[in-house]
């Protein structure tokens, strides 16, 4: 069975059996276009095995060590509970091709798409199309893309709310939205995956502003220069660390991002004073 979805204009094919069409997310992003810059196929087996050599950032993701092309973009998704590796994943070397294979009962199989392995397969695909992933909640005003990102508990999704509340924005994504330089433009797009938040959209806009947030008792606003948008946008990026080549990629596509988007430090209150100083700079 086979369905087609579209994220950040990438189309992606999916391939298994009893794929999830009325899963609501695949519904937002579904497209007739066949196309696909992107595959990625399902199958079934009864053993997999981690690799003797592995690298690991989490308690499930392990990466295959080693930068040759047949193992760099080896995936293993390891269950703590069972104690075994529940899906392999092994991709072509810029992600066009992926292929999975899980040796668990699943009743949706292509489920993992909606989760875990399509977010990691789809952010590193997206680097071969100039575009990261990035932590933050994204709006468009007015056609006007903005991303508003920074650590945990600065407001991300507060100063999203409040120009919501008093711009009339619309909500892209509330953590995971995505960015493409297209034509010398950077844009911003809503994608299917959204951490613990609920809310995405697929939506895209013209980016405007990427807005880095730090709770302060005034408002006050300063572009950042290049070298110190991309330092600070680093650690708010989805980045491919077990893959040297790939980082250098992505690294490029930040910098190329920062060369054609204003990236300001916003030190503020989550009030409305915050939304128009905002809206000034960006006016």
């Amino acid at each position: 069975m086979k369905s087609t979805v579209k994220i950040a204009d990438i189309v992606i094919a999916l391939e298994a059996d009893n794929i999830n069409r009325t899963n609501k997310k695949m519904r937002v992003f579904e497209t007739k276009e066949q196309t696909a810059g992107m595959s990625i196929s399902y199958r079934k087996a009864k053993d997999l095995e981690l690799p003797a050599d592995y690298i690991s950032f989490d308690e499930t993701m392990k990466w295959s060590k080693g930068d040759r092309e047949e193992t760099a973009n080896r995936l293993y998704v390891y269950d703590n509970n069972i104690g075994k590796v529940v899906h392999q994943v092994f991709a072509s070397s810029d992600w066009k091709e992926v292929k999975v294979t899980s040796n668990i009962k699943e009743r949706k199989p292509a489920n993992t798409f909606l989760n875990s392995i399509g977010e990691v397969a789809f952010r590193n695909r997206i680097l071969f199309h100039d575009g990261l992933v990035i932590h933050g909640s994204a709006i468009a005003c007015e056609n006007k893309g903005i991303i508003f990102s920074g650590p945990s508990g600065t407001g991300k999704s507060t100063q999203s709310g409040l120009w919501r509340k008093y711009k009339k924005a619309e909500l892209i994504n509330d953590d995971r939205p995505a960015i493409r330089v297209i034509e010398g433009s950077s844009y911003v797009f809503g994608t299917m995956w959204n951490g613990s938040s609920k809310k995405y959209t697929n939506r895209s806009a013209t980016l405007a502003a990427i807005v880095l947030l730090q709770q302060n008792k005034e408002n006050i606003i300063e572009r950042l220069s290049e070298d110190e948008a991309v330092k600070r946008l680093m650690p708010r990026s989805f980045l491919p660390y077990n893959n040297e080549e790939n980082m250098g990629r992505a690294l490029k596509n930040l910098e190329k991002i920062v060369s054609v988007t204003p990236v300001y430090l916003l030190k503020c209150r989550p009030d409305r004073e915050a939304v128009e100083l905002l809206c000034q700079c960006l006016n």
